[in-house]
C-alpha cells in the first residue's frame, strides 16, 4: 500500500508540469501552422474581378491566380508580387 501511495505523489507532482508541456508544444504547433498559413491565391476572375483589384489586396507571399481571358486593364504593381496563369 506504501508503494500505492508513493507513486500517486510522484504522478500528481509530475502532472502538472506534463500539462504545462503539453500546452507549450500545442502552442508552438499552432504558431509554426499560422506562419505557412498567411500566403494566400487570390484568383482573377473569382474572388476578384480585376488583376488590378487582386493587386491591390495582395499580401507578402501571395500568389495572384488569373484565368486565361482578355482583360482590358492597365495595371500599376508596387513591390514585389507572383503572377501566374492557370
Amino acid at each position: 500500500m506504501k508503494n500505492l501511495a508513493t507513486r500517486y505523489s510522484t504522478y500528481s507532482k509530475l502532472l502538472p508540469q506534463f500539462i504545462v508541456g503539453l500546452i507549450l508544444i500545442t502552442l508552438v504547433g499552432l504558431v509554426a501552422v499560422m506562419n505557412q498559413v498567411k500566403a494566400a491565391f487570390l484568383s482573377v476572375p473569382g474572388t476578384y474581378a480585376t488583376i488590378q483589384a487582386a493587386v491591390n489586396a495582395a499580401q507578402n507571399g501571395d500568389t495572384i491566380v488569373v484565368s486565361p481571358g482578355t482583360y482590358l486593364e492597365h495595371v500599376v504593381i508596387s513591390g514585389k508580387l507572383t503572377a501566374r496563369q492557370t
